[in-house]
């Protein structure tokens, strides 16, 4: 069995569409997204949209639940002021922007995921298992992701939410870090996501997908967004 995962979409339709493509094409039976569809990019309805007509199931990120909810800030901690003011400015507008159509699907997301697949079971969630906020970095020590594990029972965890994918194979459990379709962290500004087959054993690829980043760059520049998001995005930072 061949399953596609994707996350951290962050309005990002162009990156969202090639990615959805290359997983199509690659054969993989079903695909599941990994929350944040809005946040960052400058078409949040659009990605939502396109989540709703093809059916694709998934879980909530902390940009989808604060922005249904019309909260203060997206949750998240940037390090210091000028980082907070930059991405507060970008959660500020997105979720003035959200249609109700679109908070009505991001307010119904779960938290998980847990099913079985061939002889796997699943377990997939945003950031951690425990809240949508707090980051699962590939620094983290086995410990902790035995811990993880334990307490999901899953053979093979899948998340986000960092922009920065990773896979690690512990005593024969997978943690999959999908990193960032629409808003790459890592120094490569190509869309990432990852192609799962199951069967026997698990074989993890992490593919980063060339798509149109100067469309959506303009786009961001002709819109009330921060430029800084377009310069970001260019370079995956």
């Amino acid at each position: 069995m061949r399953i596609g995962f994707l996350g951290d979409i962050h309005g990002n339709i162009v990156a969202l569409e090639r990615c959805y493509g290359i997983l199509k094409d690659e054969g993989c039976e079903n695909i599941y997204h990994l929350g944040d569809l809005v946040g960052y990019g400058p078409f949040p309805n659009e990605c939502v949209e396109f989540i709703r007509l093809v059916q694709m199931e998934g879980v909530r990120g902390n940009y989808d639940e604060n922005a249904a909810y019309k909260s203060e800030d997206c949750g998240c901690d940037f390090g210091d002021d000028t980082e907070f003011d930059l991405y507060h400015r970008t959660y500020l507008w997105t979720r003035d922007r959200v249609s109700h159509a679109a908070r009505s699907l991001l307010i119904d997301l779960p938290f998980d995921i847990n099913f079985k697949a061939g002889k796997q079971t699943y377990s997939l969630f945003h950031a951690n298992p425990f809240d949508i906020y707090t980051s699962i970095w590939e620094s983290r020590g086995d410990d902790f992701m035995r811990d993880m594990a334990r307490y999901t029972g899953a053979d093979v965890n899948v998340f986000a939410h960092t922009h920065v994918p990773f896979h690690k194979n512990i005593d024969g459990i997978h943690f999959i870090n999908v990193g960032s379709v629409g808003n790459p962290k890592d120094g490569n500004p190509r869309a990432s996501c990852v192609i799962l087959d199951a069967d026997a054993n698990v074989r993890v690829r992490i593919l980063r997908v060339e798509y149109d980043i100067e469309k959506v760059a303009e786009a961001i520049r002709k819109s009330p967004l921060p430029s800084e998001i377009a310069d970001r995005l260019l370079i995956g930072k």
